[in-house]
C-alpha cells in the first residue's frame, strides 16, 4: 500500500487526510500539538462551548472537520496519528524523522504534504524582548487552551487578526486598553481597488465592521497611523512610546501584544532546497508550487494551505484537498467517479478579499527594518547595528552573517528574525530581499536531543501492494 505522511494538522491537513483515508490510501499524520486544528482551530474539539462561542462563529466552524479526522483514526487502520511529534529532518528522499515521546523515529514516504502553516511576521522594535511582550497570536492560545484572556494590555500592528483578537478579548471580560494600528484610512482606501462586490469580501467586510462597532461599545481605544513605536520597563510594567503624524504619545501596560500579518512557514521548504520567489504584495518568500501546490523543482512533496501563501483556514481545507487528489494521480489512484473540480472557482473566490488586505496592511518599514539598537536575533541576541556592521565588514546576505554574527543560528533556526535579515541587506545594498535571499536551513530544523537521537528507531516503508 502506497503511503502518504502530511506533517500539521490544521485545517489544510486534516482536510487532506480524510481526502486521502475516502480513497483507502495509507496516512502517517504528524503534528507537534495533542489535538487537531492547528493554530485557527486550536482544541477546538475540546473547549467549552461558552469559550468557544467568544472565539467566534470562524473557530467553531472548525469542529465538524477535526471532529471526523479523531473520529477517523479511531476506527480506521490506514490512518497513523502521532500527536506531539516535532519533525526535526525531511530530505529530497522523503526521509521523515521526528521526536515524541523522549525518543526518535524516521521513515521513508511515498508523498509528503507540507501542512506547517503560517507564522506571525517580527515586528521587531527597541524593547520588544521585555517581559510582557508577547505575539497577539500567543495571546489567542491562551484563550483557545485556558480560556482565559490578558489584562491590562495593547495592542499594536495591523490586520484582522489584531480586531479579532482584541475583540475575543473583550468578551472574555477584559477588553484592552487600546489598539495601536500602523495602518491608515489612505492604505484602506488605495487598497479598495481589489474589493469586489460579491458574497465573500461582503462577509469578511461586514464582519470587520461589526469587530470596530463592538470594540467601541466595550471602550477600546483605538488609534490609527502609528510610528516608531519603542518599548520600556516601568514601575507601572511596560511603557509604549509612539508617534502619530510627528506627535509623540506614550500608553502603559502590562502586556503587549505585537501583530504585523502572517507569511508562510517555509523552514521545512528551505531545508529542502526548494526553490522560492518573493511575495511583493505580503513581503514575504513563498514556495514556488504548481496550483495544486506540487514542489516544481523535487519530485514527491507537496505543500498546501497557508504554507504557500495566505488565504485564510478555509481556502487551506480546499487547498489541501487539492493536493490530495493530485497525489492520488501521482500514485495512479482513480479519482475519476470522486474528484471535485470546483476548487479552482472556490479558491478563487478569497482572491480578492485577500489582495485588499495585504495593501491595507502591508508591513511599515520602520519594523521591517529596525533602528540599529533592536534586538533583530532573539536567540543569539543579535542587534540591527551588528547586522549592519557584518555589512560594512563584507557580508552579502543573511547566510554570511551568521559567520560574522551568529545571527539565525539559534534554537528557532531563523524562523523569527530571517525577514528582518533579509530586509536589513536588501535596504543596505539598495536591492530587492529576492535578490539577497534567505538562511539555508540545515538539520535539525527543530531542537532534538541527544537522548532522543540515541533511542532513534527506524520505521520500515509499507510493503507496496
Amino acid at each position: 500500500m502506497r503511503e502518504v505522511a502530511i506533517i500539521g494538522a490544521g485545517p489544510s491537513g486534516a482536510a487532506a487526510a480524510i481526502e486521502l483515508l475516502e480513497r483507502n490510501i495509507q496516512v502517517t499524520l504528524l503534528d507537534e500539538q495533542h489535538r487537531p486544528g492547528g493554530q485557527i482551530y486550536r482544541n477546538v474539539t475540546q473547549t467549552a462551548p461558552a469559550v468557544a462561542k467568544v472565539l467566534g462563529k470562524d473557530y467553531i466552524s472548525g469542529k465538524p472537520l477535526m471532529s471526523n479526522l479523531l473520529e477517523m483514526a479511531k476506527s480506521l487502520e490506514h490512518l497513523t496519528y502521532h500527536t506531539d511529534a516535532v519533525v526535526w529532518s525531511v530530505d529530497r528522499t522523503r526521509e521523515i524523522c521526528w521526536r515524541s515521546g523522549g525518543k526518535s523515529y524516521s521513515k521513508i514516504f511515498d508523498a509528503v504534504i507540507l501542512a506547517t502553516g503560517a507564522l506571525e511576521r517580527p515586528m521587531p522594535m527597541p524593547g520588544w524582548t521585555l517581559p510582557g511582550v508577547m505575539t497577539a497570536g500567543a495571546a489567542q492560545i491562551i484563550m483557545k487552551s485556558g480560556g482565559q484572556a490578558l489584562g491590562n494590555s495593547v495592542l499594536l500592528g495591523s490586520g484582522p487578526l489584531l480586531y479579532l483578537v482584541a475583540h475575543q478579548m473583550a468578551q472574555l471580560g477584559r477588553a484592552p486598553k487600546a489598539i495601536l494600528d500602523t495602518s491608515t484610512f489612505l492604505d484602506e482606501f488605495k487598497a479598495a481597488k481589489h474589493l469586489r462586490p460579491d458574497a465573500t469580501t461582503c462577509k469578511y467586510l461586514v464582519k470587520g465592521m461589526g469587530l470596530l462597532v463592538e470594540l467601541k461599545k466595550a471602550g477600546v481605544k483605538r488609534i490609527r497611523g502609528v510610528e516608531n513605536a519603542e518599548i520600556k520597563e516601568s514601575e507601572r510594567g511596560l511603557d509604549v512610546f509612539f508617534s502619530v503624524d510627528g506627535k509623540s504619545q506614550r500608553l502603559s501596560c502590562e502586556h503587549l501584544l505585537l501583530h504585523a500579518g502572517v507569511v508562510p512557514n517555509t523552514q521545512i521548504t528551505r531545508a529542502l532546497d526548494a526553490e522560492h520567489d518573493w511575495d511583493e504584495s505580503n513581503l514575504c518568500f513563498n514556495p514556488r508550487t504548481t496550483y495544486s501546490g506540487a514542489l516544481q523543482d523535487i519530485d514527491g512533496f507537496w505543500v498546501s494551505g497557508d504554507g504557500v501563501n495566505i488565504m485564510g483556514a478555509e481556502a487551506a481545507a480546499i487547498r489541501g484537498r487539492s493536493a490530495a487528489l493530485d497525489i492520488c494521480q501521482y500514485l495512479g489512484v482513480d479519482i475519476a467517479s470522486k474528484r471535485n473540480d470546483s476548487s479552482d472557482l472556490k479558491l478563487a473566490r478569497y482572491v480578492p478579499i485577500r489582495k485588499f488586505l495585504n495593501q491595507a496592511y502591508l508591513p511599515k518599514q520602520w519594523f521591517l527594518t529596525p533602528p540599529l539598537n533592536t534586538i533583530v536575533c532573539r536567540c543569539e541576541e543579535v542587534t540591527a547595528a551588528e547586522i549592519k556592521t557584518a555589512f560594512d565588514q563584507g557580508a552579502q546576505g543573511p547566510n554570511q552573517a551568521k559567520a560574522f554574527t551568529r545571527c539565525g543560528m539559534g534554537a528557532c533556526q531563523g524562523r523569527y528574525c530571517g525577514l528582518t535579515v533579509s530586509n536589513i541587506f536588501a535596504q543596505a545594498r539598495n536591492i530587492s530581499p529576492s535578490s539577497v535571499g534567505y538562511y539555508r536551513i540545515r538539520t535539525p530544523i527543530k531542537p532534538v536531543r541527544l537522548g532522543e537521537l540515541a533511542s532513534h528507531e527506524h520505521h520500515h516503508k509499507t510493503q507496496t501492494l
